[in-house]
């Protein structure tokens, strides 16, 4: 009993010091490219066309912010009692990542560094075009990258049955169409939830501002262009997933 009271206290006194933390760390964290994390050894295989840095949600910037709110979690544990300081400091890696990282960080950063809904909605418009390019690219670099693998795969097909390839050729093609299609998902994924975010951002301004109707004209013309960039924002998306869609299949007929 006595170690399960103590874990218990642990927790409820890191959790509530880091609540406290938390606040000082919004202030630390300025740019709203920060979610995402840093490219891992997984993505090894990837064709190198595929990994333009115009195409990738994902960078150091990420890496940073988690590592960040991690540091906080750790200095947090410096008010926990010392015969738990140990533990706490484990719980700080993971919990001050969560931190870091943020449930809605677009609409937490637009509420607080813009004060008017023209700035708002600026603001929002910015990082969905910005995510709407990035998409975009990536869009364009699947389908060159999959064009280029499926003739691959068809020369690869033929000299197999002709004895010109080993299974092995086959088999270290299919572990780079794999991850290919891990990377694309992990990408879309993130493409996802930055449009997810953007929807809820651009709701909530326009909420703070008592609904489409109190908007002036000039703000009306801007909610509208975010709204068709936002749908731009989707036909991408569901353009690289139809990419994704078309990498399985060929893995599918490589194996087949």
């Amino acid at each position: 009993m006595y170690v399960f009271s103590s874990k218990n206290i642990l927790i409820k006194s890191f959790l509530a010091c880091l609540c406290i933390s938390s606040a000082t760390l919004s202030g630390c964290l300025s740019q709203p490219q920060y979610y995402g994390e840093e490219e891992s050894s997984d993505d090894a295989d990837v064709d190198p066309d595929l990994k333009h840095e115009d195409a990738s949600f994902f960078s150091k910037s990420g890496a940073v912010a988690c590592g960040t709110g991690a540091v906080v979690g750790a200095l947090t544990c410096l008010l926990v009692d010392s015969n738990h300081r140990g533990a706490c400091m484990a719980l700080a890696a993971t919990a001050g990542c969560a931190v870091g990282m943020g449930s809605n960080y677009l609409l937490d950063k637009v509420r607080s560094d813009y004060a008017t809904t023209e700035e708002q909605l600026d603001a929002t418009a910015a990082q969905v075009q910005k995510d709407l390019n990035t998409t975009r690219k990536l869009h364009e670099l699947s389908a060159s990258t999959l064009k280029k693998d499926k003739a691959e795969i068809k020369k690869l097909k033929s000299d197999y049955q002709k004895g010109k390839a080993d299974k092995e050729s086959l088999e270290r093609k299919d572990a780079e169409l794999a991850a290919n299609i891990k990377y694309l998902e992990k990408e879309k994924e993130e493409a996802d939830n930055r449009l997810a975010q953007a929807q809820q951002t651009r709701s909530a301004v326009v909420k703070d501002a008592g609904g489409v109707d109190a908007l002036v004209a000039s703000d009306k013309k801007k909610l509208r262009e975010l709204d068709e960039d936002i749908v731009a924002l989707k036909a991408e998306i569901a353009a690289v997933n139809d990419n994704i869609l078309a990498y399985s299949e060929q893995r599918s007929s490589l194996k087949g």
